[in-house]
């Protein structure tokens, strides 16, 4: 069974919370002191840790127990200090970091298997781009030579 440790600062950390939670993955986030997400108003439900992501922080989330590490501050260095804290404590967990400078993203890669680094940017651009080129896109993604696009089609 799935089991994810939730590091954030932002409505990203919220977002994939609430997605968790949708999809029935128990979770805990670890939101950065000061941070947006730290003062959120969130489900007394559920369990959250206003903390410093260190290595004592994400065993106390419940790493141990964790299949997945998601760290999605809005801070690089934060995220990369966590997921290598988390890689330590638990080799086998998986990782998925927010990572903005997306030259580093492939360096990052190739030292951490089991690893998904993404840009939320580079991951919107597209999107964004398409959208405003044509109407109704909800979703666009570059493939090779061709784009997934979802888009809303009229009844």
């Amino acid at each position: 069974m799935s089991r994810a440790v939730v590091i954030g600062s932002d409505r990203l950390g919220l977002r994939v919370a609430q997605q968790l939670e949708r999809d029935g993955v128990p979770f805990a986030i670890v939101a950065l002191p000061g941070s947006w997400l730290a003062g959120a108003r969130l489900p007394a439900a559920w369990r959250v840790l206003r903390a410093v992501p260190d290595a004592d922080t994400l065993l106390e989330a419940g790493l141990g127990e964790a299949t997945d590490l998601l760290a999605l501050s809005d801070v690089d260095e934060v995220n990369l200090g966590a997921a290598l804290a988390a890689r330590e404590a638990s080799p086998r967990v998986r990782l998925v970091l927010r990572q903005f400078n997306t030259r580093v993203a492939p360096l990052l890669a190739s030292h951490l298997p089991e690893a998904e680094i993404l840009s939320l940017s580079a991951l919107a651009a597209p999107t964004f781009a398409l959208a405003a080129l044509a109407p109704g896109v909800l979703f666009a993604q570059p493939l090779a030579e061709e784009a997934l696009v979802l888009s809303e089609v009229s009844p």
